[in-house]
């Protein structure tokens, strides 16, 4: 029997779906009559290093959003050590849902090129739109319930939420990928 209740379940599962989305096809890439797909770790390399390119494609509000989009990603990390390490009734848990789901309509100024999307992109999209929709349910689950696996004061709080090594973990992970991606 797990000892995780439905919803830590649910979180890990979106933290899973954001996660593998940065090893699949997630862009067709045409290039002189031959094209390939672009991995979503390549994609946000791309989307991170050509800021200057969507400025100079007119500006506009698609270009912000694109710009802004590769960084959206920094907020899951931040997101799982505020759910670990943040008191509970901070603001920064308070907005974790607001900023994760608002980050995924950030990220949806990718359609504008939808006919070359992939699988990646979509799970990229659906793990932060989860994410936002996940850790919404277990804050209000959370409340000021000593039960809570998230009460600070409850024997194993940290243990039993979010392992923390799994946190730290992910976290090592994210940047080696951004700095693979980067220096690669």
């Amino acid at each position: 029997m797990s000892t995780y209740s439905k919803n830590q379940r649910l979180l890990f599962g979106a933290l899973a779906v954001w996660t593998v989305a940065w090893l699949l096809p997630s862009y067709f890439l045409q290039i002189t009559g031959a094209g390939s797909n672009l991995y979503g770790w390549q994609c946000y390399r791309s989307a991170a290093l050509n800021i200057d390119s969507y400025s100079r494609q007119g500006g506009g509000l698609i270009a912000l959003l694109k710009i802004l989009s590769p960084w959206t990603n920094f907020l899951i990390p931040i997101a799982i050590l505020s759910l670990d390490r943040a008191r509970p009734g901070s603001r920064l848990r308070r907005g974790l849902p607001a900023l994760l789901i608002g980050s995924g309509l950030v990220n949806l100024s990718w359609l504008s090129q939808i006919k070359d999307l992939r699988i990646g992109y979509y799970l990229w999209l659906a793990g932060f739109l989860a994410l936002g929709f996940v850790i919404s349910t277990l804050l209000r689950e959370e409340g000021a319930d000593p039960r809570s696996p998230f009460y600070p004061d409850r024997p194993g709080a940290g243990s039993h939420a979010l392992p923390r090594l799994g946190a730290i973990a992910m976290i090592i992970a994210l940047f080696s990928i951004v700095l693979w991606a980067v220096f690669s």
